[in-house]
């Protein structure tokens, strides 16, 4: 590389642009400064700045004669507005509220964003020594959420805190301080005992650790790779909440057949691109220092994003009519997905599935064999067929569903279930 020149950088920094390009200077042949120069694009478009990345190499007009083996290399960027304001719908698991924000980027030229919203919500995140795959964030925000459609309050939340996040070949890690005051409030007329019993406020003091591994070729309708998802949770640096909390998901996507089956229906033959899927979730909350659990700590599970055939957070401890929540929990999956005819190349698939699960509280003086055992003994086991639709931003289920399995406290879904979510089983 003789020399590498960058245009269209009106307000970002110098400083950070050299550090991305220091390792393509020692690339010695074409393959490596086309893999150095892919991998610097993808830090620069890591750092949400630039819209549009461009790349030319050619030869230095003035050694044209003297030595043919150097190139020039020109990186055409295009910053991003600075300032924009938005107003939308933010869609989630089953979730979405309306959202207005203001927003600054790349403000002091080192890749940093500030961002204002109207839930009540600032955070500003920037790179570490201009390092797009170290990030520090630090962030405020005040939460009011209604758990009216399964259980009988609402919650109102402030929370401050930040967060350090890494990306390396072996996944995202995050690790992470919230302190967060929240309150229990607009209790139900009918609500039960053990939801009255959680009224009032409560101060939360944890840190945590998060870990991501995804290699699937698409997050919301895969056919291969796999997803490994991890949490931890430590809650009791001052406050009135003191727990340790685990969490794991896993998720493998296997084409069959190489990818096709062949069926012949009548004298016609169809080309049909199978896959299956397997999911496997589980969690385990633990009280410290003979405290309690709170149910806004707890696990809540069931619903068409996890174990379909029953109504939303409808498996596990109930109060009455409320769902209180689990310590402990686990739920599985098992899907076949194939296109629909003459719609192969399109993000919409039919699949058949069995999902099962179990969410229990644990009993301290049970032993730990006897809250196992009541924790796999008695599984809710569901199956079924639908549509899975794949949009740009969510993904939506149309099943029909049957329960096989249930216990007692089980709010069952028989029948057609629709769900609109990222992260379905």
């Amino acid at each position: 590389v003789n020399s590498c020149k960058v245009n269209g950088t009106k307000f970002t920094k110098k400083k950070l642009i050299e550090k991305q390009l220091n390792s393509l200077f020692q690339a010695k042949t074409l393959k490596e400064i086309l893999e150095e120069t892919e991998t610097i694009c993808g830090k620069l478009n890591r750092f949400g700045i630039f819209n549009d990345l461009g790349v030319n190499l050619d030869v230095p007009k003035s050694k044209i004669l003297d030595n043919e083996n150097e190139v020039d290399i020109i990186i055409n960027l295009k910053e991003k507005p600075r300032f924009w304001a938005r107003t939308g719908t933010e869609v989630g698991n089953n979730e979405g509220n309306l959202n207005a924000s203001l927003n600054l980027r790349n403000p002091f030229g080192t890749g940093e964003t500030f961002e204002a919203n109207a839930s009540y919500g600032l955070c500003y995140s920037s790179p570490i020594n201009g390092n797009p795959d170290r990030v520090f964030q630090t962030f405020a925000s005040q939460k009011n959420m209604s758990h009216k459609i399964y259980s009988s309050f609402n919650e109102f939340s402030n929370n401050i805190g930040f967060k350090f996040r890494k990306i390396s070949p072996f996944g995202s890690s995050e690790y992470g301080y919230v302190a967060s005051w929240r309150q229990i409030n607009q209790i139900g007329k009918d609500a039960s005992f053990s939801v009255r019993s959680e009224a009032g406020n409560s101060f939360k003091s944890s840190l945590y650790y998060r870990y991501i591994k995804d290699t699937r070729n698409d997050q919301m309708l895969p056919s291969r790779g796999a997803l490994f998802k991890f949490y931890q949770e430590l809650a009791g640096l001052g406050g009135d909440v003191q727990f340790v909390k685990h969490e794991a998901e896993t998720q493998w996507n296997i084409p069959l057949g190489k990818g096709f089956v062949s069926l012949r229906i009548n004298i016609f033959f169809l080309i049909i691109r199978i896959s299956l899927s397997s999911s496997l979730r589980g969690g385990l909350l633990l009280p410290l220092m003979n405290s309690r659990t709170r149910i806004n700590d707890r696990f809540f599970i069931g619903g068409p994003l996890s174990v379909r055939g029953f109504n939303y957070f409808g498996l596990g401890p109930k109060d009455g009519k409320d769902v209180i929540g689990g310590d402990t929990y686990w739920s599985t999956g098992l899907s076949l997905y194939a296109p629909l005819p003459r719609l192969a190349d399109k993000p919409i698939k039919t699949h058949m599935f069995v999902n099962a699960g179990s969410s229990i509280l644990l009993n301290q003086k049970e032993s730990l064999s006897e809250n196992v055992n009541r924790l796999i003994r008695t599984p809710s086991i569901s199956t079924g067929f639908g549509l899975a639709v794949k949009f740009s931003i969510l993904r939506v289920e149309l099943n029909y569903c049957l329960p096989v399995a249930i216990t007692k406290t089980d709010d069952v879904k028989k029948g057609l279930q629709f769900g609109v979510g990222l992260n379905f089983m």
